[in-house]
């Protein structure tokens, strides 16, 4: 019997999803969240004609490749300590700066980062991938 309050939503915990953008860059997606015991890696890499660059590692804290002209290797500072949970150990803890940007938007003292707008070009884009799926 499920508690009272409590919303049950299902979801995919892997996937992939290959498109193109409008102006006919592609874009290759691929996520999972079934890492047994531990964040297994988070990465983020761009491939263009004039370079590749790659961030990534257990926490996407490690800069992997920069191969590009005049291309200088960024040094990451303060990288918060993984989320401890009962029985394993999550992903970097960051979101309290996405929360306290946030309280700063609603108190007036911060511009906002994205708009409605973009919220709902990234909404968008989800329903298009469902629409696809086989």
């Amino acid at each position: 019997m499920r508690p009272s309050g409590i919303l049950i939503i299902e979801f995919e915990d892997s996937g992939c999803v290959h498109f193109k953008l409008f102006s006919q860059v592609q874009v290759t997606f691929q996520y999972t969240i079934s890492a047994y015991d531990q964040n297994l890696e988070s990465s983020l890499t761009i491939f263009g004609e004039k370079g590749t660059f790659k961030i990534g590692g257990q926490y996407m804290n490690e800069v992997i490749a920069c191969h590009a002209e005049n291309c200088k290797i960024p040094e990451f500072q303060d990288i918060p300590a993984a989320n401890q949970y009962p029985g394993f150990q999550g992903s970097a803890s960051g979101h309290h700066w996405v929360y306290q940007e946030f309280i700063e938007i609603l108190r007036g003292n911060s511009p906002k980062v994205s708009s409605v707008i973009d919220a709902m070009h990234s909404v968008k884009l989800i329903e298009e991938i469902y629409k696809l799926r086989i």
